[in-house]
């Protein structure tokens, strides 16, 4: 297994993939995540055994379907250096990505693709067609927001490429200079004909909000 750097005070020290493995799947009531979805997408947080209090969110990132390291985020938002290691592997929630390569959601970050694989679950839920009530929602994250998009979309090209419609949900690109930069490279990486563009309200940035 893996070792981390040394956190802050706040952390214990050489926190390995194992110690994370066994933490809880709360959710985070602050976002509406459903301990459910933290379950779904293996994410784990830490609490104060004191109070009870969320101090610490973690991401597995896979390769071929194997932990390879945790994305560490101290709350509210304040990024740790990895668990293991995060570097080449796969888009984050890809190894959920199973059967039929119909529709695929990208997003920008990882509490996005919880929301938006949440949203879409209770959305199925109230349809009265089995085949739509079970189905799983394809949505994924890029491991390094809008940096890194290229290298992290063609890492999976050949795969993409299977896909009849790629919905782009990352940050509302007529406010945030990052999400337009983010979305003009994707649109290079996919291709315009498969490619679909999720607007939001003009004071929403994300999923998230």
């Amino acid at each position: 297994s893996f070792s981390s750097r040394r956190y802050g005070r706040k952390f214990e020290p050489d926190l390995t993939l194992e110690d994370v493995l066994h933490m809880g799947n709360i959710g985070d009531e602050r976002r509406k995540i459903h301990p459910s979805t933290d379950e779904h997408f293996s994410v784990k947080t830490k609490i104060d055994p004191t109070n009870r209090k969320p101090l610490v969110r973690y991401y597995p990132y896979h390769v071929e379907g194997e932990i390879y390291g945790y994305k560490v985020r101290e709350l509210p938002k304040e990024w740790k250096p990895a668990i293991g290691t995060i570097k080449s592997t796969d888009l984050f929630g890809w190894h959920l990505c199973t059967g039929r390569r119909k529709v695929l959601i990208i997003t920008e970050g990882e509490e996005d693709t919880l929301a938006g694989w949440q949203m879409h679950k209770s959305m199925n839920r109230r349809s009265k067609r089995g085949r739509i009530n079970r189905y799983n929602p394809h949505i994924v994250s890029l491991p390094d927001g809008a940096k890194g998009v290229v290298k992290s979309l063609l890492k999976h090209i050949e795969e993409l490429e299977k896909y009849e419609k790629i919905i782009w949900m990352g940050d509302n690109y007529k406010t945030d200079v990052d999400g337009a930069t983010a979305l003009e490279l994707a649109a290079q990486v996919l291709g315009v004909d498969r490619l679909f563009v999720a607007e939001y309200p003009e004071h929403k940035k994300d999923l998230c909000d």
